[in-house]
């Protein structure tokens, strides 16, 4: 099976090894003078002591991240160090299936009727084929997406939550789910038997997101009560840590290694170290509100801090070596906020997405010029997320569509739900989306 490797020589013309071609694909440009100037004048490249020991955490990280078979799921182990949030799935263009590029076998679809109110979060537990939803309903629904039949109602007289529910996520490794709502609390839902879950107290204010690391049990929520606590699922969801700073509630965060990138409500963003809960940086966004974060990891740039504002905005951050000065910041996205980050695993391609219904794609390796701007949405975009070389976004018209960075072009269009798409999944055989209109709906491709 074929891995992804990295070269210690990040920035300074690394590319990916270990793919059909053993280059770089053709119409991906290579590291630009900016970047390499960058590595040349910062104090850290490489052949300086400092740069070694940047050029060796971030190998690590990489490991960390990417050290699973490409066209794999992640084995239970990864995220090793219990660092990484999430496995982020790198499938190269050769991975995807090739229905994927022709659409599904069912272009209608499997439907989960859950809720009469809209879905506000949804996961997908890859090993067991279940998916879970929340509801501005209080509840949350598991239903197997081979079948469309519905498994749990996470929903007592007992046990959960007593307002909305905007997040959830499940322990891939478990099989439990935690939950976040606007009662300030997160259940720990436990994965067999009655449905019964664990009350995770401690925030004041509506929970806006939560992320775990399945290999070390451990969850990071964010909330509107300005802090972010770390949890210990596996040890009954006590409350490890918490990082106080935002004076605005804290709209979202990313978690990459044990690097946090947290954003408020006033527009401040913060860079955070899990290792020993310092805030190592703040800085203010350009034109208000946080909308969107993200990181993009990969050998030729290394680990970049991305910021989309209210206004359009979008702010770059090398961290690692230039602290909080931005290496980028440009209106691109006029008229709205910047509603979505993603990027492109096989190559470092950063996507963005926003209210102008515009998605682009930008090469952080020719100072973020323009490969890509897709304009067929003809409606705000509510949600992305990036399956190999594929962008896939949801509409406020409830359309799904998916573009080809490879060619450019728009490979096809879903009608995924009657309202706005909040939530995308993909996996080789399965997609599913969840919105506003209550449905969550399965395409299967083989």
């Amino acid at each position: 099976m074929q891995r992804r490797t990295t070269s210690p020589s990040r920035g300074l013309g690394g590319r990916l090894q270990g793919t059909a071609s053993g280059v770089t694909r053709p119409g991906v440009s290579r590291p630009s003078a900016v970047v390499r100037e960058l590595h040349k004048n910062d104090g850290t490249n490489p052949r300086g002591a400092r740069g070694r020991q940047i050029a060796s955490e971030m190998e690590s990280l990489m490991e960390d991240v990417y050290g699973g078979a490409v066209t794999q799921r992640p084995p239970p182990s990864s995220g090793a160090g219990g660092e990484y949030a999430r496995f982020k799935t790198a499938f190269n263009a050769s991975g995807v299936p090739r229905s994927w590029q022709s659409g599904p076998v069912d272009a209608t679809g499997r439907c989960f009727n859950a809720s009469d109110r809209n879905l506000l979060c949804m996961d997908v537990c890859i090993r067991n084929k279940l998916c879970v939803v929340g509801s501005a309903d209080h509840g949350l629904k598991v239903f197997d997406i081979k079948t469309g039949k519905e498994k749990k109602n996470l929903y007592t007289k007992n046990y959960g939550h007593t307002e909305w529910v905007t997040c959830c996520k499940f322990l891939q490794n478990t099989g439990q789910i935690i939950s976040g709502g606007m009662d300030s609390k997160l259940c720990l839902w436990e994965a067999t038997g009655p449905v019964r879950c664990s009350d995770l107290l401690g925030h004041t204010g509506s929970i806006s997101q939560v992320e775990v690391n399945d290999s070390s049990k451990i969850a990071i929520s964010s909330s509107y009560d300005r802090t972010m606590r770390l949890w210990d699922c596996g040890g009954g969801g006590r409350c490890l840590s918490t990082l106080a700073g935002h004076k605005a509630p804290v709209m979202m965060f990313s978690w990459c290694g044990a690097q946090v990138l947290s954003g408020d409500r006033q527009g401040s963003a913060k860079v955070w170290d899990l290792e020993t809960g310092d805030c190592l940086a703040t800085m203010a966004t350009k034109r208000g509100q946080i909308g969107s974060l993200w990181h993009l990891l990969h050998t030729s740039v290394g680990l970049l801090s991305v910021i989309g504002d209210q206004g359009g905005v979008v702010t770059v951050l090398d961290f690692p070596r230039l602290g909080s000065k931005p290496i980028f910041q440009d209106v691109l996205h006029p008229g709205g906020v910047v509603s979505g980050i993603r990027s492109i695993d096989e190559t470092p391609y950063l996507v963005t997405a926003g209210a102008d219904k515009i998605i682009l794609t930008s090469d952080p390796r020719a100072n973020f010029s323009t490969v890509h701007r897709f304009t067929d949405h003809r409606d705000f975009i509510y949600s992305l997320e990036t399956f190999g070389p594929l962008v896939l976004s949801g509409g406020g018209n409830g359309w799904l569509l998916v573009h080809d960075t490879v060619t450019g072009k728009c490979c096809y269009g879903l009608g995924a739900n009657a309202a706005a798409v909040r939530e995308i999944f993909a996996s080789p055989e399965h997609l599913v989306a969840a919105g506003d209109d209550g449905n969550a709906i399965v395409y299967d491709y083989f």
